[in-house]
């Protein structure tokens, strides 16, 4: 059982089915390992690459994230157990990020069905590119 969405559960469950673009920048990378349940700031960037566990190409001051860089970034951040408190929360319970995202939606939807209630566009997430 993994307590953090994968790529391809990231991609169905927050991106909606669409692809993520890439690259992308370093407040990018963040968003998405955030979503994915990693406690991940700008500043755990800079030491992974300090570190050498990842090399984005740069050009000028900005890092261009490619797919494999967030991996590699997800990947150390997952042996490192860097989570964010709701992924602790997954383990604790046994189950998956995305058995999770999956039950809030049901309730959510549930609760709109029975209260009659419309989704406000602000409600939408808007976490991946298009």
């Amino acid at each position: 059982m993994r307590a953090t969405l994968n790529r391809d559960e990231y991609e169905e469950l927050i991106c909606r089915g669409e692809p993520d673009e890439f690259p992308k920048n370093a407040e990018q990378v963040v968003s998405e390992l955030k979503s994915r349940g990693y406690d991940a700031g700008i500043p755990t960037l800079d030491y992974l690459i300090r570190k050498g566990t990842v090399a984005p190409s740069r050009t000028g001051r900005n890092y261009e994230w490619k797919p494999k860089h967030v991996e590699q970034a997800a990947a150390a951040l997952e042996e490192q157990k860097t989570f964010q408190p709701r992924t602790w929360s997954n383990l604790d319970l046994g189950i998956s990020a995305a058995q999770r995202i999956r039950a809030l939606r049901i309730a959510v939807w549930m609760a709109i069905d029975e209260f009659d209630a419309e989704v406000p566009e602000s409600a939408v997430d808007r976490t991946c590119r298009r």
